[in-house]
This record gives C-alpha cells, sequence and structure tokens, in this order.
C-alpha cells in the first residue's frame, strides 16, 4: 500500500511539473505566450476662451509613418466630435492628427450642489452649474476634446526599447535618458526594468484668441502585452505630452513629454 502511495505521490509531482510552467518561474518568450498585444490613445484638450479658426495636428502613435489606432481614432472622432473635422495627415514630421473647426467654446462648472429630488422626502442628488465664463461660481475648467482610441495588433511590442520598434508618439527628437527619475520609480515602485526618458515634439496650432486665453493639450499613450500564464500578466511603456499654448497661434510649437519604459513583468529567457 505504501509503494503504490509513492507511485501516485510521484505521478502527481510529474504532471504538476508538466502543467504548472511558472513553478521555476514564467520562463516563456515565444509570440505564441502573448495574448493580447495593444495600443492605446488619449487626447484632452481644454481652453478657458473662446477661439475660432481653428486647426490643429497632434502627434499621434506611429512607426514609419503608420499607427494602428489611426482607423479607430477617426471613428471615435466621428462619432464623439461630429463638429469637429479630423483626419491623419502627412506633415514635415511625419503622420499627424488633424483637427479643425470654426470656433471652441470653453465649459466651466460649479462646485457640486446637492439639490432636493422632487417627490422624494428629502433625498438629494448632485447637480453642477454649466457656464461658458470663468466666475467665483464657476471656476472648474472642463474639457473640451476628451478622445481615446485604441487597437490590436498581432505582434508583441517591444516595450523596453520601443522607439525604432515600436509604434510610439511621433515626431519624437532629443530623446535623453533621466537616469535619476528612472531610480526613484525602481526604489519607491518597486520596477527593476524601467527606463525613463525626456525627449521633444511638435504640435501645430493656427486660431484667433484672446491674448491671455490658454489651451491646454494633454496626450497619453501607451503600447502593452498582456498573456495568460497561472494568470494574467503584463508588461508596457506608456508616454505623455503636456502644453499649455497661450495667446492666439499661427504655426509649430515645440514641446516637451516623457517616456516611460519597461513596466511590468518580463519572461526569462
Amino acid at each position: 500500500m505504501k509503494q503504490l502511495y509513492k507511485i501516485g505521490l510521484y505521478l502527481l509531482i510529474i504532471i504538476s511539473l508538466i502543467f504548472s510552467p511558472t513553478l521555476f518561474g514564467d520562463n516563456s518568450n515565444t509570440d505564441s505566450d502573448y495574448d493580447i498585444k495593444s495600443y492605446n490613445y488619449d487626447l484632452i484638450l481644454t481652453s478657458d476662451s473662446k477661439i475660432s479658426n481653428v486647426t490643429l495636428y497632434i502627434p499621434i502613435p506611429a512607426k514609419n509613418n503608420t499607427s494602428s489606432i489611426s482607423p479607430n481614432l477617426m471613428e471615435r472622432c466621428s462619432d464623439d466630435y461630429p463638429s469637429w473635422n479630423c483626419s491623419i495627415i502627412y506633415t514635415e514630421y511625419g503622420a499627424m492628427l488633424a483637427m479643425s473647426i470654426d470656433k471652441v467654446t470653453p465649459i466651466f462648472y460649479s462646485e457640486p450642489i446637492d439639490v432636493p429630488v422632487p417627490d422624494s422626502h428629502g433625498e438629494m442628488e448632485i447637480t453642477f452649474i454649466e457656464s461658458d465664463t470663468y466666475s467665483e461660481e464657476t471656476p472648474n475648467p472642463h474639457e473640451n476634446i476628451y478622445l481615446s482610441a485604441g487597437a490590436i495588433i498581432n505582434d508583441t511590442i517591444d516595450t523596453k526599447n520601443p522607439v525604432g520598434t515600436s509604434e510610439v508618439l511621433m515626431p519624437k527628437f532629443n530623446v535623453v535618458e533621466n537616469e535619476e527619475k528612472a531610480a526613484s520609480m525602481v526604489e519607491l515602485y518597486n520596477k527593476p526594468n524601467v527606463k525613463l526618458y525626456d525627449f521633444d515634439s511638435m504640435i501645430y496650432a493656427q486660431y484667433d484668441a484672446p491674448d491671455d486665453a490658454k489651451v491646454q493639450i494633454y496626450i497619453t499613450s501607451d503600447g502593452l502585452n498582456e498573456w495568460f500564464t497561472s494568470g494574467w500578466r503584463s508588461n508596457s511603456f506608456r508616454e505623455s505630452i503636456m502644453t499649455t499654448l497661450t495667446g492666439p497661434q499661427n504655426g509649430w510649437s515645440q514641446v516637451s513629454g516623457e517616456l516611460i519604459t519597461g513596466e511590468g513583468r518580463y519572461p526569462l529567457i
């Protein structure tokens, strides 16, 4: 009986080794092990003043002037912001998102206000006052555009070294590694593979506006690999550009961005 028990135990161990690839670490490293590879993109535009005759060229993730998110980006722009004209154009700096509209009117909100619900015996609901003018009553600017798009692709994304190998925000130049910031992330968040880079990009803006008008443009993008090996795992890179344009605009502006690579888990080779 003890002999049968030992045989059964040995068989159980062998089966566990076969069907538990992560017992000694996640050592898979092929494309077939990755289930989902995707790019994601967000654009937020906020104006605190009325601007008119607006044309913008905005960076998008691309490689060799090709952007996987562009079909979904055009669809989202058409569905969510039909008053804007959106297209992908090819500028002297490469493929970019072109957006134009006759005018943009600012949106301001009040702080949350509790108001009684009619016939509810004291129940309250939250509402806001909306205005196109800044005031003490409506001090909080609201985005005029919050545009999101994404794409699932076939090939594994090089999230450790995405520049030149994957679709990153373009144009991109003056890419410089920032070891000090990266070291802080490694120490604070235990991310041993992380590297951080500062870079420059370009935005084109043409519109009429008051001299003190401020238009904030915030762009984020990421590339993500997700796979299932005894649980969902992932690795990624992410990047962002934020700038504020003041007064009327008529041309290209150099803007600054940040790229963070090597986040998440990486299979052992």
